[in-house]
């Protein structure tokens, strides 16, 4: 068995160039920016009445962060332990 520098990265490398590009995170925020900014300009109406789906969204996002915060720390802390 050989072994290759890097391990295996030109492997994972490979997959990632492989992915659709409509699989990529970053394109299917821009096109939720994009169907955001045409509901709005085009249906205010609709856009208005999908308000509480936005703020139902953000209240999630900020329960989500304690812990996330708690747990980066408590995670950071053990780390430092096996040093």
């Amino acid at each position: 068995m050989t072994h290759t520098p890097g391990g295996g990265r030109a492997e994972q490398a490979a997959r990632i160039a492989a992915t659709s590009w409509y699989r990529q995170l970053y394109v299917q925020v821009l096109v939720a920016i994009v169907i955001g900014i045409v509901l709005g300009w085009r249906w205010p109406d609709l856009a208005t009445d999908m308000a509480p789906i936005g703020t139902t969204f953000i209240t999630a996002m900020k329960m989500l962060i304690g812990p996330i915060v708690f747990l980066t720390i408590t995670g950071g802390i053990a780390g430092v332990a096996d040093l």
